[in-house]
Protein backbone atom coordinates (compact mmCIF):
# COMPACT_ATOMS: atom_id res chain seq x y z
CA UNK A 1 0.00 0.00 0.00
CA UNK A 2 2.59 2.12 0.62
CA UNK A 3 4.63 1.72 -2.57
CA UNK A 4 1.38 2.90 -4.12
CA UNK A 5 0.74 5.79 -2.00
CA UNK A 6 3.59 7.22 -2.65
CA UNK A 7 3.36 6.70 -6.55
CA UNK A 8 0.32 9.37 -6.33
CA UNK A 9 -1.12 9.15 -10.18
CA UNK A 10 1.61 7.01 -11.37
CA UNK A 11 1.46 3.33 -11.97
CA UNK A 12 3.77 0.86 -10.57
CA UNK A 13 5.18 -1.97 -12.53
CA UNK A 14 4.42 -5.78 -11.09
CA UNK A 15 7.98 -6.07 -10.76
CA UNK A 16 9.31 -3.20 -8.86
CA UNK A 17 6.25 -4.01 -6.41
CA UNK A 18 7.61 -7.24 -5.76
CA UNK A 19 11.05 -6.58 -5.54
CA UNK A 20 10.62 -3.62 -2.92
CA UNK A 21 7.80 -5.88 -0.96
CA UNK A 22 9.62 -9.42 -0.92
CA UNK A 23 13.51 -8.23 -1.39
CA UNK A 24 14.35 -11.94 -0.17
CA UNK A 25 12.12 -13.90 -1.38
CA UNK A 26 11.23 -15.23 -4.96
CA UNK A 27 7.54 -15.19 -5.35
CA UNK A 28 4.83 -14.88 -8.12
CA UNK A 29 2.18 -12.74 -9.60
CA UNK A 30 -0.53 -15.29 -7.63
CA UNK A 31 1.02 -13.22 -4.17
CA UNK A 32 0.48 -9.77 -5.46
CA UNK A 33 -2.80 -10.32 -6.64
CA UNK A 34 -3.63 -12.09 -3.13
CA UNK A 35 -1.88 -8.80 -1.33
CA UNK A 36 -4.10 -6.68 -3.91
CA UNK A 37 -7.37 -7.84 -2.95
CA UNK A 38 -6.92 -7.73 0.39
CA UNK A 39 -5.85 -4.10 0.14
CA UNK A 40 -9.29 -3.84 -1.90
CA UNK A 41 -11.41 -5.82 1.14
CA UNK A 42 -10.58 -2.49 3.35
CA UNK A 43 -10.03 0.28 0.70
CA UNK A 44 -12.77 -0.60 -1.46
CA UNK A 45 -12.30 -1.73 -5.23
CA UNK A 46 -12.04 1.78 -7.11
CA UNK A 47 -9.15 2.58 -4.73
CA UNK A 48 -6.56 0.52 -6.51
CA UNK A 49 -6.78 0.51 -10.11
CA UNK A 50 -5.72 -2.24 -12.28
CA UNK A 51 -3.54 -0.92 -15.40
CA UNK A 52 -3.35 -4.32 -18.07
CA UNK A 53 0.10 -5.57 -18.93
CA UNK A 54 1.73 -3.41 -16.31
CA UNK A 55 1.23 -3.29 -12.77
CA UNK A 56 -1.35 -0.95 -10.38
CA UNK A 57 -2.07 2.97 -9.61
CA UNK A 58 -3.33 3.81 -6.25
CA UNK A 59 -6.79 5.48 -7.48
CA UNK A 60 -7.24 8.25 -5.01
CA UNK A 61 -6.24 11.55 -4.33
CA UNK A 62 -2.38 11.91 -2.56
CA UNK A 63 -1.30 14.83 -0.79
CA UNK A 64 2.04 15.41 1.17
CA UNK A 65 1.64 16.96 4.49
CA UNK A 66 1.52 16.16 8.05
CA UNK A 67 -0.70 12.98 9.14
CA UNK A 68 -3.83 14.01 10.87
CA UNK A 69 -5.36 11.86 13.26
CA UNK A 70 -8.35 10.10 10.69
CA UNK A 71 -8.38 10.48 7.55
CA UNK A 72 -11.66 12.49 5.60
CA UNK A 73 -14.56 9.41 5.16
CA UNK A 74 -16.68 9.79 2.19
CA UNK A 75 -20.70 8.65 2.61
CA UNK A 76 -19.71 4.81 2.12
CA UNK A 77 -16.75 5.02 4.59
CA UNK A 78 -13.85 4.88 2.67
CA UNK A 79 -10.82 7.82 3.08
CA UNK A 80 -11.66 10.38 0.18
CA UNK A 81 -8.05 10.58 -0.09
CA UNK A 82 -4.66 9.61 1.58
CA UNK A 83 -2.08 11.98 3.09
CA UNK A 84 1.56 11.08 3.65
CA UNK A 85 4.15 12.10 5.66
CA UNK A 86 7.58 14.01 4.52
CA UNK A 87 9.57 11.38 3.33
CA UNK A 88 11.74 11.23 6.89
CA UNK A 89 13.05 7.66 6.10
CA UNK A 90 12.13 4.12 5.31
CA UNK A 91 11.11 3.48 8.93
CA UNK A 92 8.84 6.52 9.34
CA UNK A 93 6.97 5.92 6.31
CA UNK A 94 6.55 2.48 7.33
CA UNK A 95 5.07 3.34 10.65
CA UNK A 96 2.88 5.69 8.51
CA UNK A 97 1.50 3.02 6.83
CA UNK A 98 0.79 0.37 9.62
CA UNK A 99 -0.91 3.24 11.41
CA UNK A 100 -3.21 3.85 8.08
CA UNK A 101 -4.38 0.27 7.80
CA UNK A 102 -4.94 -0.11 11.80
CA UNK A 103 -7.35 2.92 11.13
CA UNK A 104 -8.69 0.85 8.25
CA UNK A 105 -9.61 -2.27 10.51
CA UNK A 106 -11.03 -0.16 13.07
CA UNK A 107 -13.15 1.55 10.23
CA UNK A 108 -14.56 -1.82 9.09
CA UNK A 109 -14.89 -3.01 12.95
CA UNK A 110 -17.44 0.38 13.48
CA UNK A 111 -19.39 -0.47 10.46
CA UNK A 112 -20.23 -4.06 11.48
CA UNK A 113 -21.05 -2.21 14.61
CA UNK A 114 -23.80 -0.18 12.67
CA UNK A 115 -25.07 -3.00 10.96
CA UNK A 116 -26.00 -4.88 14.20
CA UNK A 117 -27.61 -2.10 15.87
CA UNK A 118 -30.39 -2.22 12.58
CA UNK A 119 -33.18 -4.76 13.34
CA UNK A 120 -32.82 -8.59 12.74
CA UNK A 121 -35.41 -10.75 10.96
CA UNK A 122 -34.91 -13.78 11.41
CA UNK A 123 -35.03 -17.00 8.75
CA UNK A 124 -38.29 -18.85 9.73
CA UNK A 125 -39.08 -20.68 6.12
CA UNK A 126 -38.12 -24.33 6.85
CA UNK A 127 -38.57 -24.47 2.86
CA UNK A 128 -35.70 -25.91 1.08
CA UNK A 129 -35.87 -23.16 -1.91
CA UNK A 130 -37.26 -19.56 -2.21
CA UNK A 131 -38.61 -17.99 -5.83
CA UNK A 132 -37.72 -14.51 -5.93
CA UNK A 133 -41.34 -12.59 -7.54
CA UNK A 134 -39.05 -9.50 -8.93
CA UNK A 135 -36.67 -12.06 -10.79
CA UNK A 136 -38.26 -15.29 -11.20
CA UNK A 137 -35.29 -17.05 -10.01
CA UNK A 138 -35.77 -20.30 -7.79
CA UNK A 139 -32.38 -20.41 -4.99
CA UNK A 140 -31.71 -22.67 -2.33
CA UNK A 141 -32.43 -21.57 0.89
CA UNK A 142 -28.98 -22.15 2.31
CA UNK A 143 -25.76 -22.10 0.98
CA UNK A 144 -23.38 -25.00 0.96
CA UNK A 145 -22.18 -24.51 4.62
CA UNK A 146 -17.96 -24.65 3.83
CA UNK A 147 -15.16 -23.01 2.38
CA UNK A 148 -15.10 -23.53 -1.16
CA UNK A 149 -12.93 -22.39 -4.10
CA UNK A 150 -14.96 -21.23 -7.57
CA UNK A 151 -14.59 -24.43 -9.17
CA UNK A 152 -16.12 -26.25 -5.86
CA UNK A 153 -18.41 -23.81 -6.37
CA UNK A 154 -19.70 -24.78 -10.22
CA UNK A 155 -19.01 -28.42 -9.32
CA UNK A 156 -21.58 -28.24 -6.33
CA UNK A 157 -23.97 -26.36 -7.67
CA UNK A 158 -24.06 -29.09 -11.16
CA UNK A 159 -24.36 -31.80 -8.74
CA UNK A 160 -26.89 -30.64 -6.42
CA UNK A 161 -30.42 -33.05 -6.59
CA UNK A 162 -32.90 -30.58 -4.45
CA UNK A 163 -36.00 -30.16 -4.17
CA UNK A 164 -36.98 -32.49 -7.23
CA UNK A 165 -34.37 -30.41 -9.48
CA UNK A 166 -31.46 -31.15 -10.69
CA UNK A 167 -30.47 -27.63 -12.55
CA UNK A 168 -28.95 -26.18 -10.48
CA UNK A 169 -25.98 -23.65 -11.08
CA UNK A 170 -23.73 -21.09 -9.80
CA UNK A 171 -24.93 -17.48 -10.00
CA UNK A 172 -23.84 -14.27 -12.10
CA UNK A 173 -22.58 -11.41 -10.15
CA UNK A 174 -25.68 -9.91 -11.38
CA UNK A 175 -28.16 -11.99 -10.37
CA UNK A 176 -26.39 -12.39 -6.68
CA UNK A 177 -26.58 -8.25 -6.59
CA UNK A 178 -30.32 -8.55 -7.18
CA UNK A 179 -30.86 -10.82 -3.37
CA UNK A 180 -29.37 -7.49 -1.55
CA UNK A 181 -31.53 -6.06 0.48
CA UNK A 182 -30.59 -3.04 2.95
CA UNK A 183 -33.91 -3.04 4.88
CA UNK A 184 -33.45 -6.94 5.65
CA UNK A 185 -30.72 -7.76 8.58
CA UNK A 186 -30.52 -11.55 9.33
CA UNK A 187 -28.41 -12.04 11.83
CA UNK A 188 -24.32 -14.37 11.26
CA UNK A 189 -20.80 -14.65 11.63
CA UNK A 190 -18.35 -13.76 9.35
CA UNK A 191 -15.64 -16.43 9.97
CA UNK A 192 -15.76 -18.02 13.32
CA UNK A 193 -16.07 -15.32 15.60
CA UNK A 194 -17.01 -11.85 14.26
CA UNK A 195 -20.66 -11.07 14.19
CA UNK A 196 -22.51 -9.53 10.95
CA UNK A 197 -25.89 -9.03 9.57
CA UNK A 198 -26.38 -10.26 6.67
CA UNK A 199 -29.41 -8.10 4.56
CA UNK A 200 -30.21 -10.51 1.86
CA UNK A 201 -34.01 -11.47 0.97
CA UNK A 202 -36.20 -14.35 1.22
CA UNK A 203 -34.39 -14.70 4.57
CA UNK A 204 -31.44 -17.05 2.46
CA UNK A 205 -29.33 -18.68 5.32
CA UNK A 206 -25.50 -17.56 4.73
CA UNK A 207 -22.75 -19.27 6.44
CA UNK A 208 -19.74 -17.60 5.27
CA UNK A 209 -18.57 -14.05 4.12
CA UNK A 210 -18.59 -14.02 0.29
CA UNK A 211 -21.00 -15.85 -1.73
CA UNK A 212 -19.11 -16.91 -4.87
CA UNK A 213 -20.38 -15.94 -8.56
CA UNK A 214 -19.63 -18.15 -12.03
CA UNK A 215 -17.83 -14.44 -13.48
CA UNK A 216 -14.46 -15.29 -13.79
CA UNK A 217 -12.29 -13.55 -16.80
CA UNK A 218 -8.44 -14.16 -17.24
CA UNK A 219 -6.12 -11.22 -16.73
CA UNK A 220 -2.47 -10.39 -17.23
CA UNK A 221 -1.95 -10.44 -13.40
CA UNK A 222 -2.60 -14.47 -12.11
CA UNK A 223 -2.25 -17.01 -15.11
CA UNK A 224 -5.27 -18.74 -13.11
CA UNK A 225 -7.48 -15.73 -13.63
CA UNK A 226 -9.63 -14.08 -11.08
CA UNK A 227 -13.37 -14.91 -9.81
CA UNK A 228 -16.19 -12.45 -8.75
CA UNK A 229 -18.00 -12.97 -4.98
CA UNK A 230 -20.69 -11.28 -3.33
CA UNK A 231 -20.68 -9.72 0.32
CA UNK A 232 -24.22 -9.28 1.16
CA UNK A 233 -22.83 -7.76 4.31
CA UNK A 234 -21.55 -4.52 3.21
CA UNK A 235 -23.11 -4.87 -0.08
CA UNK A 236 -20.39 -4.95 -2.39
CA UNK A 237 -18.25 -7.21 -5.03
CA UNK A 238 -15.36 -8.57 -4.45
CA UNK A 239 -12.40 -9.54 -6.81
CA UNK A 240 -10.32 -12.50 -5.89
CA UNK A 241 -7.81 -15.42 -7.16
CA UNK A 242 -10.11 -18.15 -8.52
CA UNK A 243 -7.99 -20.53 -6.37
CA UNK A 244 -9.18 -18.71 -2.60
CA UNK A 245 -11.49 -20.20 -0.50
CA UNK A 246 -11.22 -18.55 2.23
CA UNK A 247 -15.53 -17.80 3.89
CA UNK A 248 -16.28 -18.37 0.27
CA UNK A 249 -19.48 -19.89 -0.01
CA UNK A 250 -22.09 -21.53 -2.63
CA UNK A 251 -25.53 -20.40 -3.08
CA UNK A 252 -27.28 -22.24 -6.19
CA UNK A 253 -30.18 -20.95 -8.75
CA UNK A 254 -32.00 -22.27 -11.26
CA UNK A 255 -34.98 -20.27 -13.12
CA UNK A 256 -38.58 -20.95 -12.09
CA UNK A 257 -41.17 -22.43 -14.06
CA UNK A 258 -38.88 -24.96 -15.58
CA UNK A 259 -38.44 -28.40 -14.73
CA UNK A 260 -35.92 -31.07 -15.58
Amino acid sequence: MLLLVESGSQAVPRDQLMAEVWPDAVVGDTSLARNISSLRRHLGVSAIEVVPKFGYRFSLPVAVGPVSPLPAMGEAGVPQSAVLPPKSGWATRRAWAWSVATVLVLLSGLAIVRHMKTTSTAASDSAPTWTDPQTGLMWTRKDNGKNVTRQQALDYCQNLNLAGQRDWRLPEIDELQTLYDTSISIAGTWGPVRPVYWHVKGNLHLTGGETASNVTWLTDLTPAGEEQSYDFSFGRRNYDDVTFSADHRALCVRRSGESQ
